[in-house]
């Protein structure tokens, strides 16, 4: 005797299995069917509860729902703080459709919902991260870069163009040539060296090489500019550098003040000098005015 289960059943245990909730719905947004998952978290006595009884603060979750149940809409997506059954509250993603009678009447809502408190949590700490990571690369004036060798293309970000007083828009792009950023930014007396320390990464066959150069730059708005770049690579199993990536830190400020401080002191030396120089002239003068002694 066939004892495989039923067509109906069978749908039934696969929908159990689902790790998703899956719950049902009436016009007053009361529950009136849910998966194994569903009761799992909303707890076995769900059923005849209207969702709003599992909210967990002040939310718009009724609003954004509100024309699926005026047929106005037949699908959405939104982000709610529920209350499991063991009290804690979780973030969870629904989407769903509406349920429509044979008149076109919608009579309920059918809904997925997935459980992202983890996941967003998470998000939140990687942005937290991230801005963490853009604060402190602002604030030393560093622009990341990242260069493809077999696309042959530089990838910079907005802090990295910003550096250099411009912008990706103005620039066309977060893609450029090594060629293009040559002619663009760096100073035509510095681009040979430049060049040398380029060749340098690429051809290395040290996996752990890293470099540091110091070198000038025309920024956009064509003022003149110091940066140090420095510079490590990524090889691929045969020892080729495929990627080579590093940041830019402007300097200026402080090639400057370097500048600065030895033209102070080589006028220092030079009014030193000169205060000698007087010095002994009037030790000279004073001689020659100190009377002779008289001989007989």
């Amino acid at each position: 005797m066939d004892q495989s289960p039923k067509p109906k059943s069978r749908i039934s245990e696969i929908i159990n299995t689902i790790p998703d909730i899956i719950a049902e719905v009436d016009n007053n947004k009361t529950y009136t069917w849910l998966n194994k998952a569903g009761l799992d978290f909303f707890g076995s006595d769900a059923i005849g509860n209207e969702a709003s009884f599992y909210f967990e603060g002040e939310q718009q979750t009724y609003v954004k729902v509100e024309p699926l149940f005026n047929n106005q809409a037949d699908t959405y997506y939104l982000e709610s703080w529920q209350r499991r059954a063991d009290g804690q509250k979780r973030l969870l993603a629904w989407r769903g459709r509406t349920v429509k009678d044979e008149s076109g009447k919608t009579i309920g809502v059918l809904s997925t919902a997935r459980d992202i408190t983890e996941q967003k949590i998470n998000e939140e700490k990687l942005q937290e991260s991230e801005t963490q990571l853009y604060n402190a690369l602002k604030l030393g004036n560093l622009g990341p870069w990242v260069y493809d060798v077999k696309q042959n293309l530089f990838t910079f970000n907005d802090l990295f163009y910003e550096m250099l007083h411009t912008s990706a828009k103005e620039m066309g792009g977060y893609q450029m040539t090594p060629d293009a950023y040559a002619k663009k930014f760096v100073h035509p007396d510095d681009a040979p060296q430049v060049g040398i320390e380029t060749k340098k990464a690429l051809e290395t066959k040290d996996p752990n090489y890293t470099q540091q150069l110091d070198h000038r730059i025309i920024y956009a708005d064509g003022g003149l500019g110091y940066i140090t770049v420095r510079i490590s690579i990524v090889q691929d199993e045969a020892g080729n550098t495929v990627k080579t990536y590093g940041v830019n830190q402007d300097i200026t400020d402080r090639k400057k003040n370097e500048e600065e401080v030895k033209r102070m002191n080589k006028l220092m030396i030079g009014r030193e000098l000169k205060m000698k120089e007087l010095k002994n002239q009037v030790t000279k003068l004073e001689q020659g005015l100190q009377p002779k002694n008289n001989q007989d």
